[in-house]
């Protein structure tokens, strides 16, 4: 029979055994825990459902407000409901959780974070391309998420945007994107499924009597202008040649109240127009001008909390000089008549702009407008011999596309660029359908190698299952890569655009331009 110490010393070990196991279990479970976390931060946001920034009630009523607003005939009882709806919509915008852009823009942050959620609308013929290369830059070297297009290069345009036409979405899976800037028919109840619920919209408008003139030079074989001998001709004989049943008549008649998504064959009374132009200043947190464009990206650099270089852009798919056709007085006040919706638009938004600069500050405006400017010089100088024709400029990756009639200009590099600053400037003056191929490729690249990371992590492949499924997934990739580039440029083996040689890794890409 033990004795007493010794049954005493028994249990005390015992406890010390059960202690230990149960430290053991707390340290497995904390490593656990830490490793998910390091491998998969986003673990939360999978079982957390998508935040918008509108809730299902107010999509259904944002949802009223563009059906109201396709129609071509409006009862008064109609107008009565659009206003109302409008009164909601606007009361909304202000309790949103993100700030409204007037609350935050002009004020002076040294502390604000810069804003990865971000939708640009495109607009056709507006100095949108070169928007989107900057956009493009940021995402590339922010490493972020592109919502693509499923197809070529815009959501089945001239179709309303809808979720099924953005590659990888699913709403069965919450994904993350960041931005979304590809050209589409505006449909804000589809695009909030898509996009978070801080993301930040903007959109730019131009003057409707350039903004058609340039519609008329790249758009000469739609079905209203292929019978017409010149834009002119065209606007005399409206009646006979104007033909708004087709998809494509919006590239004759307010092209950017299409792009909006709104009736552009609807009523021109100025209480509609009004209604318009409140609506989209309810849904778009920034509105630029392709006239003040420098200015619009000072605004938008505060907006985004950006830097300078984040902003720095050159002018992309622009026409050859010869190419371009003055307009007459007399022309630009048919056009003005033609395209009043465009026009009450753009009225608006041009006084609403000037507002935004006068909070602002017209000296710190001047300022900073001349300091970009500078800036573009300085990497202008570093770069580029300057813009020249297709046929002068070597790298087959940056050649723009041509459409029929018209030149476009793009930009020959200067050869003696080191490795570094071949890259800065290259991603500066690449077209937007090569720059849309190169992101593509990638993103599913870093996709493939992501997922295939955490499957293995999780036990669920053997590293050799995984590496098998990652080539055959590049190899589809590379396929898909091959079918989108059937309209793009060629691209030659050595190219910077070639997705698959490792230029350079993106932990090592210096995303500052070189101080000259």
């Amino acid at each position: 029979m033990p004795l007493h110490g010794e049954t005493y010393a028994g249990s005390e070990l015992a406890n010390l055994s059960t202690l230990k196991l149960m430290y053991a279990l707390v340290t497995f479970f904390g490593i656990s825990m830490i490793i998910l976390m390091f491998y998969d931060l986003d673990v939360v946001q999978r079982f957390s459902p998508p935040a918008y920034r509108y809730d299902e009630q107010n999509l259904k009523m944002l949802s009223r407000l563009e059906e109201y607003l396709s129609k071509e005939d409006l009862l008064e009882s109609d107008w009565k409901e659009l206003l109302e709806l409008l009164e909601m919509l606007k009361m909304h915008k202000k309790a949103l959780s993100k700030k409204p852009i007037n609350q935050t823009l002009y004020r002076e942050k040294t502390s604000c974070q810069p804003r990865s959620h971000i939708f640009f609308l495109k607009m056709h013929k507006a100095g949108s391309s070169t928007i989107m290369n900057m956009l493009f830059r940021y995402g590339e070297f922010h490493n972020l998420t592109f919502a693509f297009p499923k197809e070529k290069y815009n959501y089945m345009y001239p179709e309303y945007f809808s979720v099924h036409n953005v590659y990888g979405f699913s709403s069965k899976q919450l994904q993350k994107f960041n931005i979304m800037c590809h050209h589409m028919r505006f449909r804000l109840t589809e695009i909030e499924k898509v996009m978070p619920s801080d993301t930040f919209y903007f959109t730019i408008l131009r003057n409707p009597e350039t903004l058609m003139e340039s519609s008329f030079a790249y758009n000469r074989r739609s079905s209203s202008f292929n019978s017409s001998t010149s834009l002119e001709d065209f606007l005399n004989n409206t009646s006979r040649l104007y033909r708004s049943h087709e998809s494509d008549s919006a590239y004759a008649k307010n092209l950017m109240t299409f792009d909006l998504g709104f009736n552009h064959n609807g009523p021109e009374s100025l209480e509609h127009s009004n209604l318009l132009c409140n609506v989209v200043d309810a849904m778009f947190d920034l509105v630029l001008m392709t006239e003040y464009f420098d200015e619009s990206l000072v605004l938008l650099r505060h907006a985004l909390c950006w830097t300078f270089d984040d902003v720095l852009s050159f002018p992309l798919n622009i026409r050859k000089t010869t190419s371009r056709h003055v307009l007459s007085v007399e022309t630009k006040e048919k056009i003005r008549t033609w395209n009043q919706l465009d026009w009450q638009l753009y009225v608006y938004f041009n006084n609403s702009f000037w507002n935004r600069v006068d909070k602002f500050g017209r000296e710190r405006m001047e300022s900073e407008v001349r300091e970009l400017r500078n800036r573009r010089a300085q990497v202008s100088e570093k770069c580029l011999y300057g813009q020249v024709e297709a046929s002068n400029i070597k790298d087959k990756s940056i050649v723009p596309y041509q459409p029929d009639s018209i030149t476009i200009l793009g930009y020959r590099l200067k050869p003696e660029l080191d490795k570094g600053d071949r890259f800065l400037c290259h991603r500066l003056v690449i077209p937007e359908i090569q720059y849309t191929n190169l992101l593509w490729v990638n993103q599913i690249r870093n996709k493939t190698k992501t997922h295939m990371v955490d499957k293995v992590q999780k036990g669920q492949k053997s590293v050799r299952t995984n590496l098998i499924s990652a080539k055959s997934i590049q190899r589809k990739a590379k396929k898909h890569f091959k079918r989108r580039m059937r309209i793009a440029p060629y691209q030659g083996k050595n190219s910077f655009l070639n997705p698959y040689m490792a230029i350079r890794k993106k932990s090592r890409i210096n995303t500052q331009f070189p101080e000259i």
